[in-house]
């Protein structure tokens, strides 16, 4: 076949598609990964944290939780140094979690003086289902944005069933009687799961 004969633009668009609709793991594995960390960090710095609030906050408790929490941050930079991190092409996982974090307390804050009407039992579970939703409206929409960078359809779901679960636990948990007294450890523990199932699905897909 010679030069003439090769449709120019339907080569262009053929490999626009190839480009097109990558997946997380493969062209930003330390983006990816950071997902698994935070899912197992959370999975025991909440149970660590509740234990804390409810019964005290013993030495030996605060040791664990500072170490849990320094090898959490430890492997989350980790995986991130470890790869070159695009220039362009994903939304900024460290600048979600910022803007996560700025919405955290400006909730806080703008809540705190109503805590006094909360019974103290019900402080912890209040700022669980507080800091869940908006846990949960992040994930809606970083699965949302993730699709004007052509992420897989695969990549973005887990996302979108993310949110939903984070948002259906913020929902349901105050309402559970088995739950009280236990809110941040249901929560961790089922963060944690959704997290590690997501990443070996994803894996394998």
């Amino acid at each position: 076949m010679e030069d003439g004969d090769i449709d120019k633009r339907a080569l262009q668009e053929e490999l626009g598609q190839i480009k097109r609709a990558v997946g997380l793991q493969e062209e930003y594995p330390y983006w990816w990964r950071w997902w698994l960390v935070e899912g197992l960090g959370t999975g025991v710095i909440f149970p660590l944290l509740e234990w804390g609030i409810r019964d005290g906050f013993s030495a030996p408790l605060i040791v664990a939780l500072v170490a849990v929490t320094l090898a959490h941050q430890l492997s989350l930079y980790r995986i991130q140094s470890r790869y070159e991190r695009p220039t362009t092409g994903i939304p900024s996982w460290g600048q979600w979690h910022l803007a996560l974090f700025a919405g955290t307390i400006a909730v806080f804050v703008g809540v705190r003086p109503f805590f006094d009407a909360v019974d103290g039992d019900e402080i912890l579970t209040l700022w669980l289902v507080l800091v869940a939703g908006l846990l949960g409206l992040g994930y809606l929409y970083l699965g949302q944005l993730l699709r004007a960078y052509d992420i897989r359809k695969p990549d973005r779901y887990a996302f979108y069933t993310g949110g939903v679960w984070i948002l259906v636990l913020a929902a349901a948990i105050p309402y559970v009687p088995a739950a009280h007294g236990f809110a941040f450890t249901i929560f961790g523990a089922s963060y944690a799961s959704y997290c590690i199932l997501a990443y070996v699905v994803l894996s394998r897909v």
